[in-house]
């Protein structure tokens, strides 16, 4: 079986793909870059090989036989614009490195925030609208590299990811900081009304949704990763606070956010079944 490439394999999607894929019988090449120390996400899972590579320049894997390039890291606070540029050419540089490797094909992990803003239901063709440098610069990887790909005939696929929580989540999100906040007793205090519509889909399922993708012979294109079950955010919160009852509230704001994550999955499950299977605590039924 041919070797997988990751990037960002230390991050939560990234490190969450990593143990699907191995799980799965597929070694992994993990790329690292040299000034990184961060690789505590990849303690115990075998069949990873580490290679540390500067993405900010051209470089080139080993020599070895590969199969799909899953380009998962993106770096910079969200509107940080010279940061997220930079994500750009880091895209490009990688790209040209499954290129050069002889990858069949160059899957990069979007997002949600491409779409921006919109009350829509949410399919691959709602129009662009991001309100923040990190889903434009995002939305500009997208196009130059399919077209890159068009031109080398690479399968290009592009991953536009929801929310995804889990146990390796990141402390900064907004489900860790809810299960912080219930865990300590502390009240947990929302900005908002909580009304809007959100999505949550478990990292182990996210990262079968990516590995179907990549490790099959699915069609070209945009496909968007999220659970199949969309909700408003407070029922969420409302659920995970029942289920631990804290010595501690929950408060909401008035204002109403513009985040919608109403999102249709039929694409996903057409291409690779029915990939979720942890739906949210409470939503089983």
């Amino acid at each position: 079986m041919k070797t997988a490439v990751i990037t960002g394999a230390s991050g939560f999607i990234g490190a969450a793909l990593a143990r699907e894929l191995t799980d799965n019988g597929i070694k992994v090449l993990a790329i690292r870059r040299p000034y990184s120390a961060a690789t505590s996400r990849l303690d115990g899972i075998d069949g990873i090989t580490v290679f540390e590579a500067d993405t900010s320049k051209e470089f080139s894997l080993p020599d070895g036989d590969y199969g799909t390039f899953y380009h998962t890291s993106w770096g910079g606070a969200r509107d940080d614009f010279n940061a997220q540029y930079k994500n750009i050419g880091n895209t490009l540089n990688c790209f040209r490195a499954a290129e050069k490797a002889g990858c069949a094909r160059f899957l990069c992990t979007g997002s949600q925030a491409e779409y921006g803003e919109t009350s829509e239901w949410i399919t691959e063709n709602t129009r662009l609208c991001p309100v923040e440098a990190y889903g434009t610069c995002k939305i500009a990887a997208y196009y130059l590299t399919r077209e890159l790909a068009r031109k080398s005939g690479m399968k290009h696929l592009w991953i536009r990811l929801f929310s995804v929580y889990g146990e390796h989540d990141n402390a900064n999100t907004l489900y860790s900081q809810l299960l912080a906040a219930f865990r300590n007793g502390n009240t947990f205090s929302l900005s908002t009304d909580g009304e809007h519509i959100w999505n949550y889909l478990h990292e182990t399922d996210a990262a079968r949704a990516i590995r179907l993708l990549g490790e099959t012979d699915v069609s070209d294109g945009i496909y968007n990763v999220a659970s199949m079950t969309s909700r408003p955010l407070r029922e969420y919160i409302e659920i995970l606070y029942q289920a631990m009852r804290p010595q501690a509230d929950v408060t909401y704001g008035n204002a109403h956010s513009g985040v919608n994550m109403n999102v249709n999955t039929e694409r996903l499950r057409a291409a690779v079944g029915e990939f979720e299977k942890r739906l949210f605590p409470g939503f089983e039924s």
